[in-house]
């Protein structure tokens, strides 16, 4: 702001004005696009589309002031600028929810391995049917069946018959 103030006091054309601010500017995003490639595994096509789409963009931002009084051309100036502005966002919320998804799959992955450790059988079933979802490793050594022979039948046709509580209350 220092910048603009102090060279329309002295007069300075547009180009003098805007090409420090538009190279700084330019600068801030083609960097922007080039950690986003360096620093995340770039190995998926939503990280190099967006660190390019900023790199572009950073291009673009520094042509500004040079090509901003070619009349034909500024259209086609914007729209290029709302592409890429346009690409990069779609693409940096693709990032996010892959880096979601990964950790969800680590996360799962950890449950699923605790789940099975544990000495103590564990069922997981349906509430409101009674139909066995899924259990742990120990439930299947315990009562001498396989996984899948276990999974999708009810909770009664495990147990002893000599609960207290119905299903309901389970």
């Amino acid at each position: 702001i220092t910048w603009i103030i102090l060279a329309k006091a002295a007069g300075a054309s547009f180009l003098i004005i805007t090409v420090p601010i538009y190279t700084v500017l330019a600068t801030i995003y083609i960097f922007t696009g080039y950690t986003i490639i360096k620093s995340i595994q770039a190995t998926k096509s939503s990280v190099l589309i967006t660190g390019l789409s900023f790199i572009l963009l950073g291009i673009h931002k520094a042509d500004f002031p040079f090509i901003r009084n070619i009349e034909w051309f500024a259209p086609w100036g914007f729209f290029i600028c709302a592409a890429l502005e346009f690409i990069a966002a779609i693409g940096m919320i693709m990032i996010f929810f892959e880096i979601q998804q990964t950790k969800l799959k680590k996360t799962g992955e950890a449950y699923i391995s605790i789940f099975n450790a544990t000495s103590e059988a564990i069922f997981i079933f349906n509430a409101s049917t009674g139909q066995i979802i899924d259990i742990n490793d120990t439930v299947a050594s315990m009562f001498g069946y396989q996984k899948e022979e276990i999974l999708f039948c009810e909770a009664k046709k495990m147990s002893d018959r000599t609960s207290q509580f119905s299903l309901p209350e389970a």
